[in-house]
């Protein structure tokens, strides 16, 4: 399978999750394929010779009555009453199909209670007409085609580009019936593995190209590159011949018949619309680029400009699934996606403008009949990704458009490993279309019946747009029950956060979480909302500390091992979490408490601004924590200052970082003790700073918390980038008003008449440690290595229209940037979605290095000035 699976996957129950949702499962007779892959070919009526239970060197025939898997319940000939049938499990007991006892001169004679009553030559006359067991159903191999599917088969698999082009594959692993195949090739040469269900139109038994001939051909894929001359691949094919001789793949349960297929009547060149194959998504104007008989032709996604010689095609037949002809998307309220490098003065894509303009005409297909299906809108079942088909996901059905369903996938786990937020959401097509008939669906439960992990739903949720929140009401509110059931189920959490955030927590960063969290498995949404917090602290080390359980975990918790970053250390400690949904408000309220925050802060209940019951929005933060501390009746505790915790020194499992001695301290110190100042030091102090008196440094504190000299870092900064010069800077700048800190950066050409003990304070008060001459070094560095060439600018067309696949052209043909093109496409990046990026988003959104970022900041910048400069005039000004 090739891929790690979530640790959480194993906890997802279906039942829970449509109970939860309200949600119902699309009907299992939708899924025609995994039904097929059960039947297990034992008909009633069917006869086959069994051995006798007194005599098993003998054998007599049986008729079947009942098929139940490999359970059959068997009569014997000859013998009528119910009450002597008796039932057969196959994977035990041998049989053999009707005539194998004469062909192998065993004895044929019925048991002894009928020996009496029939005559044996008489029953071998009835049976000419008798429909036998196959054998390949009583070789012990199993008895449905899932069961007789092994590893190792090898089978021969149509080419994605030509029809007539086959090669053969070996069966990696058998998934209920899915196969993960892997073509044969010379040694050196790299395939991917590939999925496919065994009832696929292209798979096909070995030795089928051979027995039909031409125009079938044993030929190495279309897709593989490689040098190895014909020879070589002649080699591997003699050998897989001869390897799948020896382990043969069931011939029977393929049924390959060019009867079904239809004849076609179009041309090269003429026009129809189609889905995207690389996002499933979009429809397309596409054009028949090559016909290869009366059944088969080549389809190909329309690009204007062509700028590689790469291009999305489809194998079709005048039946496929997902081509259609033109004016369908119209007649179906569905929209047409320009074709890349088209443009025109409307929005939306106009066919008769569009057939004019290439000079073709319209293809002709047959329209696809309608179909009687139990699925709808909002129901759940299991979806391959395409993006990666190893993985299968939770998906709901959004709309059904005759044939075909549009499915979101609930599960993106690409936006959890690149850690891209809710907001960025927007940027991601959810919905995918899927035919009815397509062998890449599967029913509730399919996973787990065939031991496959599913991908679980995500459990975040997106943020409601502002015009989507509504005040709750009273009415609206959930009310509590007495009688709450446990469950592993967590439901909403919502982040209430315009109440009381506490001292630890800031109150901006909790303003930018999503409205709610859930619901999904206790332990994951506790976790999810805990790692929440921790990330929107002053100080994330100081929330996980108070979150810290330092000894063994109460009834009815579970320990989680939470991480909190702060600066460039990274902290760890266990925490309790609540496993049971029965407890999570009081589970809630008790991180409130710890984190003196309201009580209502986050809970399963959404509250107002207004409608708290705390009312903790009329008071300030110092008043609040007074208040509450006083009255019995609150649950908050303000007593302790929000600094460190007094046991943080005895904890040596996670170091906790010291605040820095103040120099203000040593300074006063010093001064105590040296009696104050003397007359030179005083007369020094003037003469070199006649203002300093004025710009005495304060000491500005927030909930404990020593702010920066954001003065200095900023001209740190400026100076790492090559923005201003030093030397110039300091030269011109004599104002009395500069801060000692400017000073000591340039004290090689300003000197002080201080005496030793001051200056040595106020030296050391300004000067850089070696750590931060490092990191400026660093950051000049990386601002020289970053600095591009503005020939690699070239935006020839509108970015604003750009589609997924300009946005990774453009970023494929630059020299610094062109590994991001792959991301951009996966992330579906359009032209837009480009401009909006940023330096924060790149390294907070994409996780880029600083490096990487900068380069990818500089080119959106260049797209941005292309598009105002050139192509501002083409938007609509509304």
């Amino acid at each position: 399978m090739g891929d790690n699976v979530s640790e959480n996957e194993d906890e997802f129950i279906w039942q829970d999750y449509l109970e939860t949702t309200k949600t119902t499962e699309v009907p299992h007779i939708v899924f025609t394929h995994v039904e097929q892959s059960l039947q297990n070919g034992f008909e009633e009526g069917m006869k086959l010779e069994v051995p006798l239970k007194d005599k098993p060197e003998c054998h007599w025939i049986a008729t079947v009555v009942m098929a139940c898997g490999p359970l059959l319940r068997l009569r014997y000939e000859g013998d009528t009453a119910r009450k002597n049938e008796f039932w057969c499990d196959m994977t035990k007991v041998q049989a053999h199909p009707l005539g194998w006892c004469e062909a192998n001169r065993q004895t044929l004679e019925p048991p002894d209670y009928l020996a009496a009553s029939i005559d044996i030559l008489e029953v071998k006359q009835n049976l000419k007409d008798s429909v036998s067991v196959p054998s390949e159903l009583l070789c012990g191999e199993g008895c449905t085609p899932v069961d007789r599917i092994k590893p190792l088969m090898k089978v021969e698999v149509q080419d994605q580009a030509d029809p007539y082009r086959m090669w053969i594959a070996t069966i990696v692993e058998n998934v209920g019936g899915r196969l993960l195949l892997r073509y044969d090739v010379p040694e050196g040469v790299s395939a991917k593995d590939f999925w496919l269900f065994y009832s696929s139109s292209r798979i096909y038994p070995v030795g089928w190209a051979n027995e039909r001939g031409p125009p079938w051909v044993l030929r190495k894929p279309s897709n593989v590159m490689s040098t190895h001359k014909t020879e070589e691949w002649q080699a591997v094919l003699e050998n897989s011949k001869t390897e799948a001789s020896k382990l043969p793949f069931p011939r029977d349960i393929l049924n390959k018949s060019r009867k079904s297929l239809c004849p076609h009547d179009v041309a090269i060149g003429n026009k129809l619309e189609a889905i995207h194959p690389g996002n499933m998504a979009d429809i397309c104007p596409a054009t028949v680029v090559k016909i290869f008989d009366s059944y088969y032709f080549l389809v190909a996604i329309d690009v204007v400009r062509v700028t590689d010689n790469h291009q999305h095609t489809w194998l079709a037949t005048s039946t496929h699934p997902y081509i259609f002809p033109v004016g369908w998307a119209a007649q179906h309220d569905l929209k047409v996606t320009h074709p890349r490098g088209w443009t025109c003065a409307q929005d939306e894509f106009e066919w008769e403008d569009y057939l004019a303009a290439t000079n073709s005409t319209a293809a002709v297909l047959p329209p696809h009949p309608p179909v009687l299906h139990g699925a709808e809108p909002t129901m759940r079942l299991e979806a391959v990704d395409i993006d990666n088909p190893s993985h299968i996901c939770v998906a709901t059905v959004q709309q059904i458009t005759n044939h075909l369903l549009w499915i979101h996938l609930e599960t993106v786990d690409r936006l959890i490993q690149l850690n891209i937020k809710e907001r960025f959401w927007p940027c991601f097509k959810p919905k995918r279309a899927v035919s009815l008939d397509s062998l890449e669906i599967f029913p509730v439960g399919w996973c787990d019946s065939n031991s496959y992990p599913l991908k679980a739903p995500k459990v975040i949720r997106r943020t409601p747009q502002p015009s989507d929140i509504k005040p709750p009401t009273k009415e609206d509110a959930p009310k509590e029950t007495t009688t709450e059931r446990s469950s592993s189920w967590c439901p909403m959490i919502y982040f209430n956060h315009k109440c009381f955030s506490g001292p630890f927590l800031s109150k901006g960063r909790l303003a930018g979480l999503p409205r709610h969290v859930g619901p999904g498995p206790v332990v994951l949404v506790m976790k999810e909302v805990l790692s929440m917090l921790i990330s929107v602290a002053y100080i994330s080390s100081r929330v996980l500390k108070e979150l810290q359980c330092t000894g063994p975990p109460r009834p009815g918790m579970h320990l989680e091992l939470l991480k909190a970053k702060y600066k460039s250390n990274v902290y760890r400690a266990m925490v309790e979490i609540v496993t049971s949904s029965d407890k999570v408000a009081e589970f809630c309220k008790e991180v409130c408490r710890k984190l003196q925050v309201c009580p209502h802060l986050f809970s399963p209940v959404p509250v107002g601004q207004k409608t708290c019951p705390e009312n903790c929005h009329t008071l300030s933060k110092t008043r609040f924590l007074s208040v509450s501390t006083a009255s019995s009746q609150s649950t908050l505790i303000g007593q302790r200052k929000a600094g460190r915790p007094p046991d943080s020194r005895k904890n040596t499992q996670f170091p906790w970082p010291r605040r820095p001695p103040s120099t203000r301290r040593e300074y006063l110190s010093s001064f105590k003790k040296n009696g104050g100042l003397n007359q030179r030091q005083c007369d020094s102090r003037s003469a070199s700073d006649d203002g300093e008196h004025k710009d005495k440094r304060m000491r500005y504190e927030t909930r404990g918390i020593k702010l920066p000299n954001f003065g200095l870092k900023s001209s740190q900064m400026k100076q790492a980038l090559g923005l201003i010069d030093i030397r110039s800077s300091a030269s011109s700048s004599h104002s009395p008003e500069m801060s000692v800190n400017n000073k000591q950066i340039n004290n090689s050409e300003s000197k002080s008449e201080v005496s030793s003990d001051s200056s040595y304070v106020l030296k050391k008060r300004g000067r850089r440690s070696k750590a931060e001459n490092e990191r400026l070094r660093k950051l000049e560095e990386l601002a020289q290595e970053t600095k591009m060439d503005d020939s690699q600018y070239h935006v020839e067309t509108n970015p604003l229209l750009w589609t997924i696949e300009d946005v990774y052209q453009y970023m494929k043909r630059t020299q610094d940037c062109d590994m991001l093109a792959n991301l951009l496409r996966d992330e579906e990046f359009d032209g837009k979605a480009l401009m909006l990026l940023n330096l924060p988003s790149c390294m907070d959104e994409l996780n880029l290095n600083q490096k990487t970022a900068l380069r990818l900041c500089r080119h959106v910048e260049a797209v941005k000035f292309a598009f105002f400069s050139n192509f501002v005039t083409d938007t609509d000004p509304s």
